[in-house]
């Protein structure tokens, strides 16, 4: 009867002792990953809107604006250069190919699109992860608008998509469309 007593307690005491290695490691790395976090969302921002500064925008102010249609909105800040509004930063959550786009939208007090920044995703290396090169990404600088070529090829406005990644493409344009829609709500509001 001991010898069946043996393993499992031997068992117990190996997964109690990794479970509080895991636990204390936890402790210690949680604060230096939430501030290292915070630092590439800032970072990620300053290019969104370079030369700004920012204030997060209490979500009550902006979620009466927002429409839960796949794309989440994440989080809203507003943009002063030299003390001045000049606009807003706004991250959104877009589906993707492989899951959930990070992108962090500038926007200016013209509805224009300073830049875009694609953050973490998971799409396809070679394909879809392309999103995050200035070669997409800057086609939409100062436009009012994100259309695809292949949806819209008469429009103006419209960039060219990913070779072999539309559902990407269409991903960043559909979570670009959501921020400059919020944008352009909490500009009427503002007056």
């Amino acid at each position: 009867m001991r010898k069946y007593l043996e393993l499992p307690l031997k068992l117990f005491l190996i997964t109690f002792i990794l479970g509080l290695i895991l636990g204390v490691t936890y402790i210690y790395t949680k604060e230096p990953i939430a501030l290292q976090t915070a630092a590439k969302l800032q970072e990620s921002r300053n290019e969104a809107y370079p030369g700004c500064e920012f204030t997060e925008v209490d979500e009550a102010l902006w979620r009466e604006f927002v429409t839960e249609d796949g794309e989440y909105v994440k989080e809203v800040f507003e943009a002063q250069k030299d003390g001045q509004f000049a606009g807003y930063v706004v991250t959104v959550l877009s589906k993707g190919y492989g899951g959930d786009v990070e992108l962090i939208i500038g926007i200016d007090t013209e509805g224009l699109i300073t830049n875009v920044v694609v953050g973490s995703h998971n799409e396809t290396a070679g394909l879809g992860a392309n999103a995050v090169k200035p070669e997409f990404r800057n086609q939409f600088q100062g436009k009012k608008s994100a259309v695809l070529k292949k949806d819209e090829p008469d429009n103006a406005e419209a960039v060219d998509g990913l070779t072999g990644a539309t559902i990407t493409s269409r991903a960043v344009t559909r979570g670009i469309n959501k921020a400059l829609g919020l944008v352009e709500k909490l500009m009427e509001a503002q007056g």
